[in-house]
């Protein structure tokens, strides 16, 4: 029988033994160990296998995007020892093996406590994939020391603490700074609005000023030009 203790993900906490001979991995909901679809994204929907090898547990990659990791390795087929840790992808959720002496039912499921099922999903096999990490880069794994630390936990509701693997946490940065340039963009926009509508307001305030100025100082010439002309008329007379 082998033990599987959930130590970094959204379901963190979760403990549960199997003694079935293949035990599947992975985000889709068929899964005997199913990661949540929506926030464990460094995961792939069909990621790995742990399966029995007589004596011996193995664990072997079935052909994820991101890669499994034991201890921190890079593995295609590993055999497990007791305490190893296993990591579906890079950042991603991560889980404790532990092999136990003795026998329960076959097939039979045993939840050392309660944890929430995984999220449903609706997208088909072949795009339930998680991106893979651009070319060059390798961030590190998220910091996780050990059950109580807080290292990548979120408040989940309910009030339950809730851990997300790195792509997740890189995908929420880019989306908020999506929104931000987005709000940036559309503030600039209104912004100009309201200055081209300032300066058309106060053209319509001065107008008349400049109409009456206009008016005055045509005016003030028609008044000197018939000051002139009658001095003119003056002089020429006497």
């Amino acid at each position: 029988m082998i033990r599987l203790t959930q130590t970094f993900g959204a379901h963190a906490g979760r403990v549960r033994e199997f003694e079935q001979d293949v035990v599947r991995c992975g985000r889709l909901p068929t899964n005997d160990f199913a990661f949540d679809p929506h926030a464990d994204l460094d995961a792939s929907g069909n990621h790995a296998e742990i399966r029995r090898d007589g004596a011996r547990w193995v664990i072997v990659d079935s052909g994820s995007r991101n890669g499994t990791l034991v201890n921190g390795r890079p593995v295609q087929r590993q055999t497990l020892e007791p305490n190893d840790e296993i990591e579906f992808g890079t950042g991603g959720p991560r889980v404790k093996i532990e092999i136990v002496q003795g026998a329960i039912p076959a097939g039979a499921i045993r939840n050392a406590q309660p944890t929430a099922p995984a999220t449903p999903i609706d997208i088909a096999p072949a795009a339930d994939m998680a991106p893979s990490t651009a070319a060059g880069a390798n961030p590190p794994p998220p910091v996780w020391t050990g059950g109580n630390s807080p290292a990548g936990r979120t408040p989940a509701p309910g009030g339950d603490p809730k851990m997300y693997g790195q792509r997740t946490l890189d995908l929420a940065v880019e989306s908020a700074e999506t929104r931000g340039r987005a709000q940036g963009a559309a503030g600039a926009a209104s912004g100009g609005q309201a200055e081209l509508a300032r300066l058309e307001a106060a053209n319509k305030r001065t107008r008349p000023i400049i109409f009456a100025l206009g008016a005055m100082v045509v005016l003030l010439l028609g008044l000197c030009c018939l000051l002139g002309s009658a001095l003119a008329y003056v002089a020429f007379h006497h």
